[in-house]
């Protein structure tokens, strides 16, 4: 991954945390999920593995909510936070706000400025039709390795029970559209190596390496638009995933 000079990656740091009080530490592994009324979540004591391996997909089952509803866990950042739980300024709302019947969102974890390890510490094991995770937009602006990113992505299937998992690609980051592009090849490929959908919910509003007309207020995150077509995307995808 190409490295930014510090001004660059400073800026898109600040962008993120917006006027949020998160410290660098918190990127890592941030307080409770916005999900519920829960307790707080203790950490994973797990530690985060460099290198992920493969996971097999769990057995289908049938537990969708009454009404053949769809019950969705749902794992992020301030992508997926909005909702009056994102403190960017910028951000006009996220793709979890715009999934659509008969997906219904039941758990998960999602925090503004969260790292893809953050997630995987502070999500509690769960059960439910589908996984949905998109993360790893604040790993390219910290400089983590994809491999790290990877491992966590597996830490956070590993730490549930569902039908489907439903990997989505990040969007395009203008601080370094290229990054964005190569995480998302190795999303791809570890879907496919472990038997789960692979989705990009940005396409819409992707162009290239980067983002088309109207589809970021800011470079990082997305429009209502774009929210929007994002949420139908996934929830597609999802759909057709579980047949």
């Amino acid at each position: 991954m190409r490295i930014l000079p510090a001004l660059v990656a400073a800026a898109a740091l600040a962008v993120l945390t917006g006027c949020s009080s998160l410290t660098p530490a918190d990127l890592v592994a941030a307080p409770p999920s916005f999900s519920s009324d829960s307790p707080a979540p203790t950490p994973n004591p797990r530690a985060p593995s460099v290198s992920p391996s493969p996971v097999s997909p769990s057995p289908r089952s049938t537990r969708s909510l009454e009404g053949g509803k769809i019950s969705v866990l749902a794992v992020g950042d301030s992508l997926a936070a909005g909702d009056g739980h994102d403190d960017v300024p910028t951000d006009p709302g996220s793709w979890r706000m715009y999934l659509q019947e008969p997906l219904e969102v039941t758990g998960g974890w999602w925090r503004d400025g969260a790292l893809t390890q953050g997630m995987a510490d502070y999500l509690d094991p769960a059960t439910a039709d589908a996984l949905v995770v998109m993360g790893g937009t604040n790993d390219i602006i910290r400089g983590i390795p994809k491999q790290a990113t990877l491992a966590n992505i597996a830490r956070i299937v590993g730490e549930v029970d569902v039908d489907l998992v439903a990997i989505c690609a990040v969007p395009p980051w203008s601080g370094s559209p290229p990054a964005s592009s190569a995480l998302n090849a190795a999303l791809a490929q570890q879907a496919d190596q472990n038997g789960w959908i692979f989705v990009d919910p940005w396409a819409e509003y992707r162009s290239g390496d980067t983002w088309a007309a109207g589809g970021s207020p800011d470079g990082v995150h997305g429009s209502a638009a774009a929210y929007e077509a994002a949420g139908r995307a996934i929830t597609e995808a999802v759909e057709d995933g579980l047949g």
